[in-house]
């Protein structure tokens, strides 16, 4: 009964990023130059998606965290790095780090390595969500 409980979970744990996909497919997409954004965005939230799935389960959950790694690195890729405005970056690097330094007490082996680059990731593409559409 656990396990269909976790599965249960599991799918609806994932039902809002299904919707999002949902949403930018509905909105538009092909294989075209000008839908590339749309397709890294939604390649980001397919591994979203995993994410939220696996890490239901202990023992999936670095495989959760690598998707949404992945996730973030997609979302990086849709925004680019046009303008780059390299302050802003430092600000939220800087902030990212103070959260890090924060965090690292309570994270051992193989978390504390894990957090510290998706704290990063994070951070990035907050840096370029920032700047979407600002050219």
């Amino acid at each position: 009964m656990a396990e269909q409980s976790s599965l249960l979970t599991a799918c609806i744990k994932c039902l809002p990023i299904i919707s999002l996909i949902m949403f930018v497919f509905l909105h538009g997409m092909s294989l075209s130059k000008e839908h590339t954004f749309s397709r890294k965005i939604v390649a980001g939230l397919v591994f979203s998606c995993f994410g939220d799935a696996l890490i239901i389960w202990p023992n999936l959950f670095l495989g959760g965290m690598a998707m949404f790694a992945i996730a973030q690195i997609m979302y990086i890729s849709a925004f680019g790095f046009k303008p780059i405005n390299p302050k802003i970056g430092a600000i939220i690097f800087a902030l990212a780090t103070i959260v890090t330094y924060i965090l690292m007490p309570g994270l051992n082996g193989v978390l504390a390595i894990g957090v510290s680059i998706y704290i990063s990731l994070l951070g990035g593409m907050t840096w370029r969500a920032i700047f979407q559409g600002q050219l």
